[in-house]
Parts: structure tokens; sequence; C-alpha cells
């Protein structure tokens, strides 16, 4: 069998496992902003991890040895949330108590969703694995 590579997250230090979680490494270099809120790795792309902080978004694309900021042409805060559509390009996060933002080009540009919520406490969200424009979202009133 196959030793799964694993990453894990506190509010300040990120770490990856390579032997299914025996022993762990801390990773991160590259990411600044403080607080480290949401840590998704590609279900796709092997090897690339997005990183959401106080700070903005990151990704890695070397099994999260090193970090660049991916955050655009927005600055973004207390990002909590990330969500990756099926098709390598697609992402979408929601800057805490602001709104959803998605990129179709893997994070160099994003755009503004429209309100589609009315609390703005995105909990989580998952995207249809067949067509990256529909999202669903949990809010953090239920």
């Amino acid at each position: 069998m196959t030793a799964a590579i694993l990453y894990a997250t506190t509010s300040s230090r990120l770490y990856r496992s390579t032997d299914s979680g025996a022993t762990w490494v801390e990773i991160g270099t590259g990411i600044y902003g403080g607080l480290l809120y949401a840590l998704l790795p590609h279900p796709m792309t092997s090897g690339t991890v997005y990183c959401g902080t106080k700070a903005g978004i990151f990704r890695s694309t070397d099994f999260g040895n090193t970090w660049q900021e991916i955050s655009g042409n927005f600055s973004f805060n207390k990002i909590k949330v990330l969500a990756l559509a099926g098709d390598d390009n697609t992402i979408y996060t929601e800057c805490q108590d602001n709104a959803v933002y998605r990129s179709f080009d893997n994070g160099n540009t994003w755009e503004r969703c429209p309100e589609f919520l009315s609390c703005g406490n995105i909990c989580a969200m998952a995207v249809h694995p067949f067509d990256p424009a529909t999202v669903w979202a949990l809010e953090g009133s239920g």
C-alpha cells in the first residue's frame, strides 16, 4: 500500500506527512498574514495545496514546500472557506462577512459572485463536479 500525503494546520503553522501521518514536518515558507484558516489540497493536481489566511489566499505547487499569494486583483482578508471545481481552474472563496468570490483561471483573477445568502458568514462550500458555476454553500445560521 502506498503511503498517503496528509496536510494539517493549526492557527499559525502548517504540517505535512508523507507516511500516512506517522511523522510530520512543518511547511509554509512564503505564507504570511498571521492566522491560518483554510487548508485544501487539490484532489486532481498532485502537489497543489491552497491555504486561506487572515491576509489572503496562497497556493503551493510543490507539496507545500513553498507558497505564493494568489489573491490577484482583490485584497482579501479572513479566508476561512475554499472550494475547488473539478476542472483544475475554478476556485471559490468567501471573504468572511464580505462576499463569495470566484476565479476561473486558478487564482490569477477574481470576481465577486452575486449575493446569494443573507448572513454573509459561510461555513462551507462545495462545487458541482461537472458544472463549475454551480455552488452549494452552508451559512452560519443554518
